[in-house]
């Protein structure tokens, strides 16, 4: 893999960098290639597949794969994942891109797409559908050695779900 520094898109300087998990990201980021051999895919097409994967529909997601996104492009040391698994309601957003994906590639920040939906998504049904790709709910962050579980006991929406009692219990 290829690790190099580049400029975050326009998009994301305007905003003075993005906050994810409560830590700052600045104007310099480092992005890996998910194995592509081809090079960094297309700027405006991974910064679309981003604005969808936080907030957009599935047919967003698909859009900017088909105009050349990578699924497995580090933004801020984060893959789409992450970022749908963190903001976006909707599952049907997060199911493509857990497709190809390994669902438990860890954060800069150590965390897993698990983690991160049951810290911060208000919709149990993401959590699920990552839990249904797969992902598993005994993997511990190796900076605080917290599961999936210790941060969704802390997440309102997921009290009284399947979903936390899936992650209480370990189950896939």
């Amino acid at each position: 893999m290829k690790t190099k520094a580049k400029r975050l898109p326009v998009w994301q300087q305007a905003l003075g960098g993005l906050a994810f998990g409560g830590v700052l990201i600045g104007v310099i980021a480092l992005s890996t290639s998910g194995g592509s051999e081809d090079g960094p895919p297309d700027q405006a097409a991974q910064a679309a597949l981003i604005d969808a994967a936080r907030d957009g529909t599935a047919a967003e997601v698909e859009a900017a794969k088909q105009d050349g996104a990578d699924t497995e492009w580090l933004t801020n040391g984060y893959l789409p994942v992450h970022w749908a698994a963190g903001f976006n309601t909707d599952p049907r957003v997060i199911r493509p891109l857990l497709a190809f994906i390994n669902t438990e590639y860890v954060t800069k920040d150590g965390m897993t797409a698990l983690m991160i939906a049951a810290k911060l998504n208000s919709n149990p049904d993401v959590v699920l559908a990552i839990l249904d790709a797969g992902a598993d709910p005994g993997a511990r962050n190796p900076q605080n050695d917290r599961n999936a579980y210790d941060y969704g006991v802390n997440n309102p929406y997921l009290h009284g779900t399947e979903a936390l009692r899936r992650l209480r219990n370990g189950q896939y």
